[in-house]
């Protein structure tokens, strides 16, 4: 996918991209558990609007605020639907969308190896009082646990448009009347990129992405590459800890 965009916040930012067998949200519970999640006061910026791609244009759902009076509910009826496609949350438009949330919901990509994905980006630096990076990442356990992960990669860029090409697999240009400039990746990682692309239908069990700032493999994957203590000779200083099953 190519996104066409003006300069953003050339600053750190964050991207999250998760991979996962099941809609768990369809088990008790489970709705309101991600629903709780994503609407966190750990969020540095909370993704306050909420909105849907429907399986049919016709479904399509316009950004509805979440909080407030409506608290999290706009994000429960959305999970609760058959006939939605996609659920994507924003801080805001333009400039000031620090944070961005996309959730794949259509059970149609079941005969995949994990059908279904959470992308997140989040701004790494100057964040408000009393909000930290650290918490905002404890947080993001807590949904790869809910979830039931099976693989996912935390990647910390320079740029906002570098964190969006990684986790959102897109190729990002500056339109200018002379010609279109390259915002995204260098080439090293573009080419990643197409091989995630390629093999997207096997990706997170035969396959796992290129290894980020912060890589989650399950056990099948840490046989394959040696287990904990390869992980550790390899890349000392290492921290490894368990986050739901991975």
């Amino acid at each position: 996918m190519t996104e066409r965009a003006s300069v953003n916040d050339q600053v750190p930012h964050v991207g999250v991209s998760a991979y996962f067998p099941r809609a768990v949200w369809d088990s008790p519970g489970g709705a309101q558990r991600i629903a709780g999640l994503l609407g966190d006061p750990r969020w540095p910026w909370i993704p306050w609007w909420t909105s849907y791609s429907g399986k049919h244009k016709r479904d399509d759902r316009k950004p509805v605020r979440v909080g407030g009076k409506h608290g999290v509910g706009p994000i429960l009826e959305g999970l609760a639907s058959d006939k939605l496609r996609v659920l994507d949350m924003n801080r805001a438009r333009g400039e000031g969308n620090f944070t961005s949330v996309m959730l794949h919901l259509d059970r149609a990509w079941q005969t995949w190896e994990y059908p279904f994905d959470l992308l997140l980006t989040c701004r790494a630096v100057e964040l408000p009082a009393g909000r930290s990076m650290e918490a905002w990442i404890g947080l993001v356990h807590e949904l790869l646990t809910a979830l039931e992960a099976q693989h996912a990669t935390m990647g910390v860029w320079p740029t906002y448009t570098m964190a969006r090409c990684d986790t959102w697999l897109t190729r990002m240009v500056l339109d200018t009347p002379q010609r279109d400039i390259n915002l995204g990746l260098p080439e090293r990682f573009s080419d990643q990129i197409s091989l995630v692309s390629q093999w997207w239908k096997f990706l997170g069990r035969t396959y796992a992405r290129h290894p980020r700032w912060g890589t989650y493999l399950n056990d099948g994957h840490l046989a394959a590459i040696g287990g904990i203590e390869r992980v550790r000779a390899e890349v000392a200083p290492a921290r490894v800890e368990r986050v739901g099953e991975l």
